[in-house]
């Protein structure tokens, strides 16, 4: 009586985590945002641990579960192997949370009613998304119903818009949430078409999957769109071979109900389409994207510096200024697909396990949905299996996601990442007694790998959770023009994580601003500049760090020096106005006239200026002036 309660419960704490998640910005930017998420399922995976006394376990599939593993470790062996220490820390605990989902639903969350109940409460949370979505898209302003957390991220999101209005929920974009929807309409369409569950319930599903599909149509995601057309198509497939498998005689009655709640889904969105002209214009434009390729061969320029094992998690957000083209006036952080980041960031080695990991576990899947549909023949003329329901919406689901991967980051974005492996850990493990004939390795391996994943969890935790508490509230304080609040948030941070690359570059942000009105202004100068400096050490590429330096070491007269980090901070991102424009200021405060003027010029080059226009007109009127 104990497993069945323990499978809910820990089944309820993985859809609370990905909720969590989704409140905090899809956990994206910051790791702090997934912070809370990762405590969830670290308590799941140590709680998996129980299975160990389960002598009526049913054992995932080997060779999945063997793939996975081995594509985890690689990626979190990368992760903190990688020079950029945020990005580092991002990565591991993205992985490592994603990798103890899968394997607590390999091995641990087997049954369909657990698995049901997970299901259900991410499509309350879904709903809930569409009506947020829904607002969005109807009225004029940026609505957002969340306190703002992070004030750097209200800056980002408050920004201009692409002149037309877009659901995006609680994320902060709308494809984000597409990626979420469409995975919960396929879920609920495989319970509302085979499960073996009561009429009602699955009319309930099915209106649930068609108020997904609208929602993901408010969106206008158009790698949305395109991932949800592969899902479904994957899905009609899936039933045909169901009905392929049994149901003599009532194969026509299956058809039309799996038809008819596929066209409720369809429906909801064509009727959405037919009457928004902003929908249908948004679509038209499906095949024109200079957005993206202008940002993919950044990926794939990046990936020729070390093929083999990639450039370092995270790496992307830095090297692709270096990589992108001259006109390319982007500064994304990710590449805006999965696959092409994947190989500049972890090489052609975690491009190959990635992949194996998609397609071993899709095929672990579609062999546990066939034997689910089997077993269940073997019973009755019917082929309803609340097993091969599952089956089939996560084999769907997982098809729609390798799609939409290509055209966005959902990967990237933990929410969304970890909803993404649970239905991969759905299809290692159908729950089907008897499915796995050749258990070559031990059935414990699953939950064992679990719990590793959620003790692992809470050592970063301990680690760096008030480190990078304090970093955002160190952040924002700065932003919010109160230098000195984030010199207390970041000592804090500092007595925490002394090495912590961010907290140190805050902090010498910080003593910078402060430095005018401080009792000491050289004293704190020179604070700031060894706080800056050390950010450096961990943290070589990020062009903000040199930049910060450049400017501060000005204000100490150390010209050489300072000329030293400009030059460096225009290397690192030669793209970025705003480095050109400090080195023309600081070329300016330092007397240098000419060169000063030059450097203006050469900034006016780069998309995005702020203020070298105007400061080029005035040395330019100061120059025209006869000498008194």
């Amino acid at each position: 009586m104990v497993s069945p309660v323990l499978r809910v419960f820990v089944a309820i704490l993985l859809a609370l985590a990905v909720l969590l998640a989704q409140l905090f910005y899809g956990g994206l930017m910051r790791t702090i945002f997934g912070i809370p998420a990762y405590g969830l399922i670290a308590i799941s995976g140590v709680l998996g641990l129980a299975a160990l006394f389960w002598k009526r376990a049913v054992p995932p599939r080997p060779g999945a579960l063997v793939v996975t593993l081995a594509a985890a470790c690689y990626l979190v062996w990368r992760a903190l192997n990688s020079s950029s220490q945020d990005q580092a820390l991002f990565y591991a605990f993205l992985v490592t949370a994603c990798a103890a989902v899968y394997f607590l639903f390999a091995g641990f969350v087997t049954t369909p009613g657990a698995r049901h109940i997970f299901v259900c409460v991410l499509l309350a949370a879904a709903v809930v998304q569409c009506v947020v979505a829904a607002i969005q898209f109807t009225s004029d302003g940026n609505y957002w119903p969340l306190p703002w957390f992070s004030e750097q991220i209200r800056l980002w999101h408050l920004g201009p818009s692409a002149g037309y209005r877009r659901g995006c929920g609680l994320f902060l974009n709308a494809n984000r949430l597409a990626w979420f929807l469409n995975i919960m309409a396929l879920l609920a369409l495989g319970v509302a078409t085979i499960g073996r569950r009561a009429v009602w319930v699955k009319i309930i599903f099915a209106y649930l999957a068609a108020v997904c599909v609208a929602g993901t149509v408010l969106t206008l995601s158009r790698g949305g769109m395109i991932g949800l057309l592969v899902g479904m198509f994957v899905f009609l497939v899936l039933s045909l071979f169901a009905l392929g498998i049994g149901a003599q005689g009532r194969r026509l009655a299956i058809l039309l109900v799996t038809v008819a709640a596929v066209a409720t889904g369809l429906g909801g969105g064509y009727f959405l389409f037919t009457q928004s002209p902003t929908v249908q214009a948004r679509m038209d434009r499906m095949t024109e994207d200079s957005y993206r390729i202008e940002i993919w061969p950044a990926a794939l320029r990046q990936a020729q510096i070390s093929p083999l094992t990639g450039t370092g998690a995270g790496s992307f957000t830095q090297i692709s200024r270096r990589t992108r083209d001259n006109n390319c006036a982007a500064d994304d952080t990710f590449a805006h697909n999965d696959w092409a980041q994947i190989v500049a960031d972890f090489g052609f080695v975690g491009l190959v396990l990635v992949t194996a990991m998609f397609l071993v576990n899709w095929l672990a899947g579609f062999a546990g949905f066939v034997g689910a549909l089997r077993q269940r023949m073997a019973v009755s003329s019917r082929p309803q299996s609340n097993a091969a329901a599952f089956s089939m919406g996560a084999l769907s689901a997982l098809a729609a996601c390798a799609a939409h991967s290509f055209f966005d980051f959902n990967m990237q974005i933990p929410a969304n990442a970890i909803l993404a492996a649970a239905c991969a850990g759905m299809l290692a493990n159908s729950g089907v007694v008897g499915g796995v004939r050749n258990a070559w390795i031990p059935r414990w391996t699953a939950v064992l790998s679990a719990c590793a994943a959620g003790v692992f969890l809470i050592v970063l935790l301990q680690k760096s959770a008030q480190a990078e508490l304090m970093a955002l509230r160190a952040e924002n304080e700065l932003i919010l023009k109160n230098p000195a609040e984030a010199v207390r948030f970041a000592e804090l941070g500092l007595a925490a994580a002394p090495e912590h690359s961010r907290l140190r570059r805050l902090m010498g942000e910080a003593l910078m601003q402060t430095a005018p009105a401080s009792e000491n202004p050289r004293e704190t100068r020179v604070r700031s500049a060894y706080f800056l400096r050390r950010s450096i050490e961990r943290d070589r590429d990020e062009r903000w760090n040199q930049l910060m330096l450049g400017i501060s070491l000005a204000g100490l007269k150390m010209t050489n020096a300072a000329r030293a980090a400009h030059i460096e901070a225009i290397r690192l991102d030669p793209g970025s106005a705003a480095s050109h424009e400090y080195y023309a200021l600081f070329l300016e405060g330092a007397g240098k006239t000419p060169e000063a003027i030059r450097a203006y010029e050469v900034s006016l080059a780069v998309p995005g200026t702020s203020f070298a226009s105007q400061r080029l007109r005035a040395l330019r009127q100061a120059a025209a002036k006869p000498a008194k």
